[in-house]
C-alpha cells in the first residue's frame, strides 16, 4: 500500500484590481509551506512554479500554513485545512490564498 499523500496545486488572487470573466484572475504561485498537526510542525513542502506539490503524511487533520515569505497578504493567517484518508489513495486538493489586491 502506498503511502498516503496530499497532492495539489496552491493559487493565489486576484492578480489584478479589477477581474474581468474571460481573464483569469488568480494564479498558481511557488511558494514554501508548513504543515501543522496539533499545533507542531508535521512537515513542509515547497510548491513549484505552476503551483504543483506534493508532501507525504499520515492520516489525519492537518493545516497548510503559507512560509512569512509567501506573496500573498498575511500568510501567517491564511492556513487552511486538509484532512489525508487512510484509503493510500492521493489526496487531491486546490488551496486559494488571499494576494490582497483590490
Amino acid at each position: 500500500m502506498r503511502a498516503p499523500a496530499v497532492t495539489g496545486i496552491v493559487v493565489r488572487g486576484p492578480i489584478t484590481p479589477v477581474c474581468r470573466v474571460d481573464v483569469p484572475c488568480d494564479a498558481p504561485f511557488s511558494a514554501g509551506f508548513s504543515v501543522q498537526r496539533a499545533g507542531r510542525r508535521a512537515a513542509q513542502f515547497q510548491s513549484d512554479s505552476a503551483g504543483q506539490f506534493t508532501v507525504f503524511l499520515d492520516p489525519g487533520a492537518y493545516t497548510v500554513v503559507p512560509n512569512a515569505d509567501a506573496p500573498i497578504i498575511s500568510p501567517a493567517s491564511q492556513a487552511k485545512s486538509v484532512t489525508v484518508g487512510d484509503t493510500g489513495l492521493l489526496t487531491v486538493v486546490r488551496l486559494t490564498f488571499d494576494t490582497g489586491i483590490r
